[in-house]
């Protein structure tokens, strides 16, 4: 589900009378049911099983959505989609919180939203490079967008800020992954700097001004960490 996340196809993968699911909505609720599974089998180990960051808030948000459904008016069908998709993504943080205690999957769940990531960064990259590849992911979209007569990339993601914030959040994670992988240090640093390329291209080919200068801060903000902590 990690990995699944950027690459969302606007065509339905399943359909349950008036709601569809779209491929990411599938692999989350498949996600969840065998999260629920894991709690049913170890239900012992519940009580100790950490919980996400503030959620007692998540809980009264998810609450608050579900009453907003239940008196939305026209199209009803689409506020219930919206509200499940979030008490979806409410569930997948207790579902990830219970597994962050267990070392192996939060490696795995790390490696998988890097992986999602790169992957995601390098088509936008590619079609911020080549506007003509855009049609190749007309799987993922619905409508392109241009400024100023240039047309902005945003890989497989719908709109460009939504790449922008998604690049610019996933590329501490990636660089965070690669500063301990057992290599050695020239191959560490060749490796994240491609990287940082990498999302620097796909964030700048939104054309998001927002994520330029988010996406910029929060690599210096790293640089300072690195510098600070490996000073010698």
């Amino acid at each position: 589900l990690a990995a699944a996340l950027p690459f969302e196809a606007t065509h339905p993968a399943l359909v349950i009378g008036p709601l569809s699911l779209s491929t990411v909505e599938l692999c989350l609720y498949i996600a969840l049911g065998l999260g629920a599974l894991a709690a049913g089998l170890s239900a012992r180990s519940l009580r100790v099983a950490p919980k996400p960051v503030a959620w007692a808030a998540i809980l009264a948000w998810v609450t608050v959505l579900l009453l907003s459904a239940l008196d939305a008016r026209e199209p009803r069908d689409e506020a219930v989609r919206f509200a499940l998709r979030s008490v979806g993504a409410a569930g997948l943080a207790f579902a990830v919180a219970r597994a962050s205690a267990i070392p192996w999957a939060r490696v795995a769940i790390l490696a998988g939203v890097a992986l999602g990531a790169c992957a995601s960064a390098a088509l936008g990259a590619i079609e911020g490079f080549f506007p003509g590849f855009a049609p190749a992911l007309a799987a993922f979209r619905v409508q392109s967008f241009s400024l100023a007569g240039y047309p902005r990339a945003m890989g497989p993601f719908q709109y460009p800020t939504i790449a922008a914030m998604s690049w610019e959040a996933s590329a501490p994670v990636v660089l965070g992954l690669i500063a301990v992988l057992p290599l050695r240090r020239r191959f560490r640093v060749a490796l994240a700097t491609a990287v940082g390329v990498l999302f620097g291209a796909a964030i700048a080919a939104t054309l998001s001004r927002a994520g330029l200068a988010i996406g910029a801060i929060v690599l210096l903000i790293m640089a300072l960490v690195a510098w600070f902590r490996n000073r010698p």
